[in-house]
C-alpha cells in the first residue's frame, strides 16, 4: 500500500493507548480495498514507557499524522511516523504478535529508546537526558536508514551531515546504545563498534583540556565581583557570583541551596536545579555523588550571616531570581553575566560554570592538596590532576 487516496470520508482523529505498559498511537483512516472505501484501523507502537515525558514526546508524530489526515495524505506503511519500533499493525493485533516482533528487524530507534529508559531508570542526570539524549534521538529521527543493518550508510550521512566532532560524538552514543542492546539481548552484533573509529576529527578542531578549564585570575575575580556590586540592575546577582567565585560550586549546586543546608561550620550541597525533558526541575543528588559537605572559612561565613534575611526558613533559597524563585541560569548567563564581562578590558569572556575552575585553579595554586580540593568540590583527583594541576598559569621551570 502507498498514499492513502484524499477522501472526504471523516478521519479518526490519532489517540494514545497504553499496551502492556507501552505507548501506542491509534487512529482511523479510509482505504481503497479493490475499489471499495473502507476505514482500516492503525496501530503504531512507539517502545515508550508509559510516562509523562513520553507522552509529550509522541505529541510531534500525532500532529504529524493529524495533518496528514486532514489533507488525505496518510503514509499507510507507516514509516514516515516511525519513532521508536518498526513493527506495526494494519487492524487489531494478531495473535503472536509479540513474535511477530521479535522476527522483524530492530530499528535504531527502538534501541536508543530502550537504552535512554533504561539510563533513566538508573538515575541518569535529567540535564543530560533533555539536552544529549533528546538532541541524537531527534538526529536518529533523520538518518535515511533506519536499522544497523546500514550502519555504513549511517556513518556516510553523518560525515557529509556534521561537523567532525559532532559526528564523532553521535556515533559515539549510537554505539554506546548498541553495545549495550548486545549486552541486553536486543540484538546480536553491533556493527557501529569498528565504524566508529573510522570518523576522524581535523587536528585544529580538536577540543583540549586546556580550553575546557581556563580560569580567571583572583585580579578579574575581584574585578567581575566589584563591576556585578555596582551595577543599578543586576547588583542583585553579587551575592550568587561571589558564592560561586568562593565556594567552586556548580552554579546548579548554588541555585538549589536553602538556607536547611547551612550549619555554622558546613554547607551540604544535595541538590541540583537542572534543565530536564520539560523545563527545569530539581533534582536529589549531586553529579558525581548523593551530596557533598563544604567547610566554611571565616569569610563565608560572615558572607553568608549578612545575606540571610532575619525571617529566613530552612526551606527558603539562599539565592533567588528577581520574583523570589529559582535563578534562571540560561537568563543569568545570556544577561547578567554577559553584560557585566562585556563592559570590563582584559577580561576573558568565559560562561559563570568557570567561577568553579577558578576556584579550583586558585586553589592548587595556594599549595592545597588535590584531595582536599576533590572533597570540596566533587571532582576526582584524578581529574583534579590531569585537568587543573597540569595547567597551573604560574608553573614556570625551576633553575636545575
Amino acid at each position: 500500500m502507498g498514499v492513502a487516496q484524499r477522501t472526504k470520508a471523516s478521519p479518526g482523529s490519532p489517540q494514545i493507548k497504553v499496551s502492556n505498559g507501552r505507548l501506542q498511537i491509534v487512529f482511523s483512516c479510509p482505504v481503497d480495498q479493490d475499489g471499495t472505501i473502507k476505514r482500516k484501523r492503525f496501530y503504531l507502537s512507539t517502545g515508550y514507557d508509559d510516562t509523562p515525558a513520553n507522552r509529550h514526546r509522541c505529541g510531534e508524530t500525532i500532529r504529524r499524522i493529524q495533518r496528514d489526515l486532514d489533507y488525505g495524505e496518510v503514509d499507510l506503511t507507516l514509516k514516515k511516523y516511525k519513532t521508536a519500533y518498526s513493527l506495526s499493525v494494519v487492524g487489531e493485533y494478531p495473535e503472536g504478535a509479540k513474535e511477530l516482533e521479535a522476527k522483524v528487524s530492530v530499528p535504531l530507534a527502538r534501541i536508543w529508546a530502550e537504552y535512554v529508559s533504561f539510563k533513566v531508570a538508573q538515575g541518569k542526570s535529567p540535564t543530560t537526558i533533555a539536552k544529549d539524549y533528546q538532541k541524537t534521538e531527534r538526529l536518529i529521527a533523520k538518518l535515511p536508514a533506519s536499522d544497523i543493518e546500514d550502519a555504513v550508510k549511517i556513518r556516510d550521512w553523518l560525515v557529509r551531515n556534521c561537523t567532525p566532532n559532532a559526528a564523532k560524538r553521535y556515533m559515539t552514543q549510537i554505539n554506546a546504545a548498541c553495545e549495550w542492546a548486545v549486552v541486553s539481548g536486543l540484538v546480536k552484533d553491533n556493527p557501529f563498534r569498528l565504524l566508529k573509529q573510522t570518523i576522524r576529527i581535523p587536528r585544529s578542531q580538536r577540543k583540549t583540556d586546556d580550553s575546557y578549564i581556563k580560569a580567571f585570575t583572583a585580579e578579574e575575580r575581584d574585578r567581575i565581583l566589584a563591576a556585578f556590586n555596582r551595577h543599578p540592575h543586576y547588583k542583585r546577582y553579587y551575592p550568587y557570583v561571589w558564592f560561586l567565585f568562593f565556594s567552586g560550586c556548580r552554579p546548579s549546586e548554588a541555585i538549589a541551596l536553602t538556607w536547611g543546608n547551612i550549619s555554622e561550620t558546613h554547607i551540604t550541597f544535595d541538590s541540583a536545579w537542572v534543565e530536564g525533558v520539560d523545563g527545569y526541575e530539581l533534582k536529589k543528588g549531586l553529579k558525581t555523588q548523593d551530596k557533598r559537605s563544604f567547610p566554611m572559612n571565616e569569610t563565608m561565613r560572615d558572607f553568608l550571616h549578612k545575606h540571610r534575611p532575619p525571617a529566613a526558613k530552612p526551606s527558603d533559597l539562599v539565592f533567588t531570581s528577581p520574583r523570589g524563585g529559582h535563578i534562571d541560569s540560561h537568563n543569568f548567563a545570556n544577561r547578567a553575566w554577559k553584560s557585566i564581562l562585556s563592559a570590563l578590558e582584559g577580561i576573558p569572556k568565559f560562561p559563570p560554570y568557570h567561577t568553579r575552575h577558578t576556584f579550583i585553579t586558585l586553589c592548587l595554586d595556594a599549595g592545597i592538596h588535590e584531595k582536599d580540593v576533590k572533597r570540596w568540590c566533587g571532582n576526582s583527583a584524578a581529574i583534579i590532576l590531569a585537568a587543573y594541576a597540569s595547567a597551573k598559569r604560574d608553573l614556570v621551570v625551576p633553575q636545575l
